[in-house]
């Protein structure tokens, strides 16, 4: 409760309520609840926020992967596998984490705002404080990198940043920053090294030839493998748009 305070006014609905929605919604005990079905018991209960996701036992241990959903919006936040031996416990547990993803994402927001106003040893401290909340925010880690490239810190900035890729391989902005760090060292062999040993490690990933392609074309000057890059990303996935978008402007 004490958590929950402090992420402002809340109303708690009791599982009886919410019990009830379920089934007055047709849902039998163990049967999968569809998504637009559990957004329409949350709208039923006028619950705002609504906790999707799976519950499995894995030997002794209960494992949930839940995912939060605001439910006017539908915007998610996945949160990473909770796991304990009694699932009774997974509950305070569940909340627990998803408390500390929201204090975690506040001092990221803060440490951004700082990061703009150039006052750069605050927004470090604030990304600091988010990875005490959340050690795997890849978020964090990457405007810490961002920051410290700002300060024209190169050794710190390409530790943080290849963190945040470790953590989220698909972080495009983080491949680019990756790349920048590298230039401004003066190391365009280890910036393109380390690009085309990435593109053609996972050659079916669209955002790892997006980030290649940029890099390609618009920091190393070879622009031809940089449209190639593309063109596959395009191809691969033609809903994308960043394909698309960072295509026209090599062009």
């Amino acid at each position: 409760i004490e958590s929950l305070d402090m992420l402002g006014t809340y109303t708690l609905i009791e599982e009886r309520v919410v019990n009830e929605a379920v089934e007055n919604a047709g849902i039998e005990p163990g049967q999968v609840i569809p998504e637009a079905k559990s957004l329409e018991i949350a709208r039923a209960v006028g619950a705002r926020i609504l906790a999707r996701g799976t519950l499995t036992q894995n030997g002794d241990q209960f494992v949930a992967e839940p995912v939060f959903v605001e439910v006017s919006s539908r915007a998610t936040q996945e949160l990473g596998s909770i796991s304990a031996g009694d699932v009774d416990e997974l509950g305070p547990l569940v909340v627990e984490s998803f408390n500390n993803r929201n204090q975690a994402d506040k001092h990221v927001i803060f440490g951004r705002d700082y990061a703009r106003s150039e006052a750069y040893e605050r927004a470090l401290t604030n990304f600091k404080k988010a990875l005490e909340y959340d050690p795997d925010l890849a978020a964090a880690y990457y405007f810490m990198g961002d920051t410290y490239l700002k300060m024209d810190s190169l050794n710190p900035a390409l530790a943080a940043l290849e963190k945040a890729v470790e953590i989220d391989p698909a972080y495009i902005n983080a491949y680019q920053s990756i790349g920048q760090a590298y230039l401004e060292k003066g190391d365009t062999t280890q910036a393109k090294s380390f690009f085309e040993q990435l593109a053609s490690q996972r050659p079916d990933d669209c955002d790892i030839q997006v980030a290649y392609g940029y890099v390609m074309a618009n920091q190393l000057g070879e622009v031809d493998k940089g449209l190639q890059a593309f063109e596959k990303a395009k191809a691969r996935c033609p809903d994308d748009p960043q394909a698309y978008q960072y295509l026209a402007y090599a062009l």
